[in-house]
């Protein structure tokens, strides 16, 4: 199976991007092996930036496969869309409106120590990275813990 999930208590689930990261770290290793076969073939260095490009596809792919895209544990849950950007740790009383169109899963929450007439904060979820089972799993996992009126679905 592609995806990768764990229940480490009665409430605690992790959704991980197997596949996706598998298909990254392909990509490197096959540029990288592109990039060796031109260059016996065709007696030049081989060029840095392309190298680089490599070598960041295949870190990016062991990322995703190892790092949890969400973590949902007894009160609140926990979203990292990307290595280099944090995570996004939002209890489920905070929650005030979640929307699934085609494309994307949209957190809306406020955090309890926010002001009143605060914006809300987003998280945006990019659908298009999940396989079904991964998109099923994370979409019950937000119903199992939220109230049902949270939810605008088309």
């Amino acid at each position: 199976m592609d995806i990768h999930s764990s229940q480490t208590a009665l409430n605690d689930v992790e959704i991980r991007l197997d596949s996706e990261g598998q298909k990254w770290i392909v990509v490197g290793v096959f540029g990288f092996l592109l990039l060796v076969v031109l260059s016996l073939a065709i007696p030049l260095d081989v060029p840095s930036l392309p190298l680089s490009f490599c070598i960041a596809f295949v870190i990016v792919g062991i990322w995703r496969r190892k790092t949890p895209l969400a973590v949902f544990r007894e009160d609140h849950f926990k979203i990292k869309l990307a290595p280099a950007a944090g995570h996004h740790n939002v209890l489920y009383s905070e929650v005030v409106r979640i929307e699934t169109t085609r494309k994307h899963l949209l957190i809306e929450y406020r955090t309890h120590n926010s002001a009143a007439g605060a914006a809300h904060k987003r998280i945006k979820i990019p659908l298009k990275v999940l396989k079904e089972p991964e998109r099923m799993q994370l979409l019950e996992a937000f119903h199992a813990r939220l109230p049902k009126a949270l939810f605008d679905e088309p």
